[in-house]
């Protein structure tokens, strides 16, 4: 019974798997839908059933397309990489005013065998050419954009405290700061356009730290959007081609600045430059605003006949300019959703205004739309709309708790690390008008959702277009305040606590303000230099700092700022720097009040031509202490000596005894790990050396394994945070010394076949010679420039030299025998 039960029962499962396989599988995306309209000539297709199509199908075989006044179209098709999506593209436009069936006959199968439904569905193309009501569109938003600015700052700018860099081009609208904390929240973005009556300033896209000093500024012949550094480490930025939007395009630019690549729209379809997402998958989200002629008298009482109504169009694109999704407004919204302020009657009715999107933790699209006060949630797999949301949005499907507001005319829907969403709300339709940041909740079992935190500034700020709100993995917030004047940003502390305000000329905004981290690779540096404790120094602290140039062409550190006069630079500028070479600059550092400093060392490289003004600059972060609680610290050679030999001992003495930071005495076998010796700088190859401690913890001696080289630099640096002294004051800073070799002296070293010891090593007091048989030997001792201190002729086995009256340092011993033969020995005095 049991075998006849297994076997019906797994009957039963081979008749279920064989009727689900015999089911046909139905597309659950294309694009265009069944019965679009206003679809462009060069519209691709693109179908998806949510499983893999079958490779090596026919799919030529399966498929028809006619147009109504075109007739049958031949096809190419492509897949995507994941084999889940085919793109048809026709290898003829189709024709203004038609309409085109596509058909998809039986017989297409899915890699697991599936056979797909056969389908068909017809779209109508547009009646014309819709370009010319897109420049008009576009130069309409302009005009409404330069309009004059009202002051919705929230304090004077007489407080601000700005980077102070005169070498500044004067058509550059420098941001300004306001710091209140101190943070680094990174370098913050711009896209800096002089929109609203500032002839006098040029575009410009621009990274400047919080201080307000820029790192990177490139003028631009118009005004650009969303400039930001993107997860696969490229840059991009938007050009606002107002009079040529079919030149849109995001470009995509190197750590050295250099435009590599750039990606638009497809299928026809204009890019604005609002918004894009670098996808898992290596594609990129964009957006297109589709103005077309539509009669709205037949919408709504008093609508114009010729009215021009824009669209909103979402694709996912790849660098190849093919269209893998597309999502058209037309398709699920009403122009009626828009909001009250929207003139459905006007001539020109933009009722989407679509400016954000952002992939959910489900990897479905959030977009914000701004004249629908809502955030409206997609599947990315079938194009259909998940929910509405918005508390004024006429589509809300949510209950709404401690939202008293809603959004409105909101900016930069963004997802966080817990799940919810961010919003800049520009509030154009609350009373009074304010702007917010803004941060929900949604539970979409429940449909209920709660405003979580909020920032409004106190007194209100009021950007009526354009911002953004942006809160790093720390807390720290940033609220850029669109085209509110003299204000455009400010950075926030976990606490809401303001760390900084940036200051911008009026007339002059950003689209968004951003923080990113970022450093250019053209030229680099240090990120951190130490100049150590000034304590006991009459005269400037230096240290070393090594530049290297990463291009195959010449730069020039044309001018470099810094905040703070206790550190200078040494060197003069301009400096050049040749094709992948480094130069070795100094820095000095000579504090007028006790206690730690720090500063930013900026270097720049400014390139000036008839096609605009740029600078490249890269930062360095400076610190140094006085502190006279803490041991100081000299060395043997000291800083920038000459002409050192190269069998020189170097020596390190402290002021006091010093130990480990573990509280136990230093070894000698502690002393590689607290010292490091390199040749040229901070980059160099590492030298080896043995080191010795004096008994009394006060000096430090190390001898290179061998002699170092002739005519080299030579960085000997004591590393921090290793050494305290015996009242437990840790030296947190650094200390080095830099200095040059000479032409090593010529002393032949025939090594002797009989053995002498010497002994002991380091000696002190005294030297002892031990040789291996009564003869006469010649002894000589030299320091380390080469001269005789001392000189004996032994005819013993033995001799002790008494040494307790010479100098610290490196000795040479010679002995040589009745033959000639040499031994050579060095030995360290302590």
């Amino acid at each position: 019974m049991k075998k006849l039960s297994k076997l019906i029962a797994f009957s039963l499962v081979l008749i279920f798997s064989c009727s689900l396989s015999a089911q046909p599988l139905k597309l659950n995306y294309t694009s265009p839908m069944d019965g679009a309209v206003y679809i462009n000539p060069e519209q691709t297709i693109i179908i998806k059933t949510g499983e893999q199509f079958r490779i090596h199908d026919n799919f030529r075989g399966n498929i028809s397309i006619v147009g109504s006044k075109s007739g049958d179209h031949s096809f190419k098709t492509t897949l995507s990489d994941d084999n889940k999506t085919l793109i048809i593209r026709p290898n003829e436009m189709f024709i203004y005013g038609e309409s085109v069936t596509f058909s998809l006959q039986d017989g297409l199968k899915t890699n697991n065998g599936f056979s797909i439904s056969a389908t068909n569905i017809s779209f109508t193309i547009k009646p014309i050419d819709n370009l010319p009501l897109l420049v008009e569109y576009y130069q309409r938003e302009a005009s409404h954009t330069n309009a004059s600015p009202s002051n919705m700052g929230s304090s004077s700018p007489r407080e601000i405290t700005s980077g102070g860099d005169n070498n500044l081009p004067q058509n550059y609208p420098a941001p300004e700061m306001i710091n209140y904390e101190e943070s680094d929240n990174g370098y913050l973005f711009y896209t800096l356009s002089p929109r609203a009556g500032a002839p006098q300033f040029s575009n410009y896209l621009s990274i400047n730290d919080e201080y307000g000093t820029p790192l990177f500024f490139r003028e631009t012949e118009s005004n650009t959007l969303y400039f930001h550094a993107m997860e696969d480490g490229k840059l991009a930025y938007a050009r606002n081609e107002q009079g040529n939007p079919e030149q849109e395009r995001f470009f995509f630019m190197d750590s050295s600045y250099v435009v590599l690549d750039s990606v638009k729209t497809g299928n026809g379809y204009d890019m604005d430059g609002h918004d894009i997402l670098l996808l898992d998958n290596g594609n990129y989200l964009l957006m297109s605003y589709d103005p077309q002629p539509v009669d709205m008298s037949d919408i709504v009482i008093g609508g114009n006949p010729n009215a021009t109504v824009v669209g909103l169009i979402i694709q996912e694109v790849d660098l190849n300019g093919n269209v893998h999704f597309q999502w058209r407004s037309w398709d699920h919204f009403q122009i009626t959703d828009a909001t009250d302020d929207i003139n459905l009657q006007g001539n020109y009715i933009d009722y989407v205004h679509g400016n954000a999107f952002e992939i959910d933790t489900d990897g479905n699209i959030l977009l914000s739309s701004r004249h629908l006060d809502e955030i409206t949630k997609i599947d990315f797999e079938t194009g259909e709309i998940i929910y509405r949301f918005g508390k004024n949005a006429k589509n809300n499907e949510f209950t709404i708790h401690n939202d008293v507001y809603g959004f409105s005319h909101q900016h930069d829907v963004r997802l966080l690390p817990n799940g919810n969403f961010t919003i800049f709300d520009n509030g154009n339709l609350h009373q009074p008008t304010f702007s917010r940041a803004l941060e929900y909740s949604i539970n979409e079992t429940t449909m209920t959702a709660q405003l979580e935190w909020y920032y409004r500034n106190d007194p209100d700020i009021y950007g009526s277009a354009t911002g953004s709100y942006r809160r790093d993995e720390s807390g720290k917030h940033l609220i850029g305040w669109g085209t509110a004047w003299p204000i455009a940003a400010t950075g926030l502390l976990p606490d809401n606590s303001k760390s900084f305000e940036v200051y911008l000329p009026t007339g002059v905004y950003s689209y968004r303000v951003i923080s990113n981290d970022w450093n250019t690779n053209l030229f680099v540096s240090l990120p951190n230099l130490n100049l150590g404790n000034y304590s006991g120094n009459s005269i400037p602290k230096k240290m070393i700092l090594p530049i290297h140039n990463n291009s195959d062409n010449l730069i020039r550190i044309n001018s470099i700022h810094m905040h703070d006069s206790s550190f200078t630079l040494q060197d003069e500028v301009p400096i050049a720097i040749g094709s992948h070479d480094t130069v070795i600059v100094t820095l000095n550092y000579l504090p007028v009040n006790q206690g730690p400093g720090s500063d930013r060392l900026t270097l720049n490289y400014d390139k000036f031509s008839l096609t605009g003004t740029e600078r490249i600059a890269r930062q360095v972060m400076l610190s140094g202490i006085w502190d006279n609680s803490l041991p100081t610290v000299s060395f043997n050679p000291e800083f920038g000596e000459q002409d050192i030999s190269p069998s020189s001992q170097l020596i390190l003495t402290f002021s006091e005894p010093v130990k480990k930071t573990d509280g136990t005495p230093i070894n000698n076998f502690d002393i590689t790990n607290l010292l490091s010796l390199k040749e040229d700088s901070q980059w160099g190859d590492i030298v080896s050396f043995t080191g010795y401690i004096s008994d009394d913890a006060m000096q430090i001696t190390i001898e290179p394994n061998e002699d170092l080289r002739e005519h080299q630099q030579y960085l000997l640096e004591l590393l921090p945070s290793n050494l305290m002294d015996y009242d437990d004051n840790i030296m947190d800073y650094s200390e080095a010394t830099y200095f040059t070799t000479s032409t090593l002296v010529d002393i032949s070293t025939h090594n002797s076949v009989e053995e002498i010891r010497f002994y002991p090593s380091p000696m002190k007091d005294y030297l002892n010679i031990i040789l291996p048989k009564t003869e006469i030997y010649n002894i000589t001792m030299y320091n380390v420039s080469g001269n005789i201190i001392f000189e004996y002729t032994s005819v013993s086995n033995g001799i002790k030299i008494i040494t307790d009256q010479l100098p610290a340092g490196l000795y040479l011993v010679n002995v040589a025998d009745h033959k000639g033969d040499i031994t050579s020995k060095k030995i360290i005095k302590q």
